[in-house]
């Protein structure tokens, strides 16, 4: 006899996760009876072992680490919120027990995302990121004031139009937008373009055990025009920090943008999105235990610029203090309640990813 697959009401041993409620075996071969009936060692066994439940034919890795709640940041935004500008959007139920959850506050004058939070666990998921892009729900902003869901987010889920920078518009003495144009319009029209990503601020690979939330992560309310060469660069490496060492132990991330009206790019975006393009994009990792020398945090300050390349991530290393005045001069009264000694540090490089990484 040989069945195809065998599920058992209960979840594979040693994968701590309470939403799974059943475990899957395969037998390799027919079962096969051996040994000798009037001696007792007569026998049809044949030893399965449980693997997790697969989702489109991958199986989902397994989380075992000991570790059953995140660090928390303790922050404050100034007036930020209190003034009506800045909008908070909870995705999922906060809880410091799991990271089913993730806070966007959007910034209603620049149309886009301001500061976002989250708390990161082991990757215990395998559901794909959606190809498409699309406007949040405006349920998620509640509330009839003058900042509602169809003015205080991007005003379309496309993709951002290339750029031209040379050359620049004999007019106005700057860079234009490539909108519309084919490729071969582009070639004939431009000698040099800048390319911008639809950048996520909270990762839409670290929810991919919720099929919910790892599309709302491609809602545009979590989304910022990024360089493209920053968002596959320096900002993906810092992502892929997070990614490894959340299987070591949770984390928590504060992150966000800054905006600079001065800076040519600030309404590259303004006709076809609605949106500010951020001069700078920060972050701020705490681990658990890990990284200990650096009181298990780190803190980016990026430039959303081509040179944000991963190779320079070290650059863009900096102090909680330093991070503090550079979100100041941006108009930005963000205070991390830290010890004066801990905010004063600076990490001497980037963390080492951990052996062993998953970056799926």
């Amino acid at each position: 006899v040989k069945f195809e697959e065998i599920t058992v009401d209960v979840p594979p041993y040693g994968y701590d996760d309470d939403s799974l409620s059943s475990s899957t075996f395969a037998m390799s071969s027919f079962l096969k009876c051996a040994g000798s009936k009037s001696k007792g060692t007569y026998s049809c066994v044949q030893t399965l072992t449980p693997t997790a439940p697969e989702t489109d034919g991958v199986v989902c890795p397994s989380c075992t680490n000991k570790y059953t709640s995140a660090p928390w940041i303790n922050y404050t935004m100034g007036d930020m919120l209190t003034s009506g500008e800045v909008v908070g959007l909870t995705y999922g139920t906060v809880s410091n027990t799991d990271g089913a959850w993730f806070v966007v506050y959007n910034n209603c004058t620049a149309g886009g995302a301001q500061v976002f939070e989250y708390a990161a666990y082991c990757d215990n998921g395998c559901f794909d990121r959606k190809d498409s892009f699309s406007k949040s729900p405006t349920s998620y902003f509640g509330g009839d004031d003058t900042y509602n869901g169809g003015t205080c987010q991007q005003g379309s889920g496309s993709s951002y139009p290339k750029v031209c920078v040379d050359p620049l518009d004999s007019d106005s003495g700057k860079a234009w937008s490539l909108e519309g144009f084919s490729s071969s319009e582009i070639k004939e029209s431009c000698n040099d373009y800048l390319s911008f990503d639809r950048g996520h601020q909270v990762p839409a690979n670290h929810y991919d055990f919720d099929e919910d939330l790892i599309d709302e992560t491609n809602y545009m309310t979590n989304i910022l025009p990024q360089i493209d060469k920053m968002n596959r660069g320096a900002w993906l490496a810092t992502e892929m920090i997070i990614e490894c060492y959340r299987d070591v132990e949770p984390l928590y991330i504060v992150g966000g943008a800054a905006f600079d009206r001065n800076d040519d790019m600030f309404d590259y975006f303004e006709a076809s999105h609605g949106v500010k393009t951020p001069s700078y994009q920060w972050k701020v990792i705490q681990a658990t235990d890990s990284n200990a020398d650096d009181y298990s945090r780190i803190a980016y300050w990026m430039p959303n610029t081509e040179e944000a390349k991963a190779s320079k991530i070290d650059d863009y290393v900096v102090s909680i203090d330093t991070l503090e005045s550079n979100l100041r001069a941006y108009g930005q009264d963000i205070t991390f309640n830290f010890p004066a000694a801990e905010k004063a540090h600076t990490p001497s490089s980037s963390w080492s990813n951990p052996s062993g990484c998953d970056r799926s």
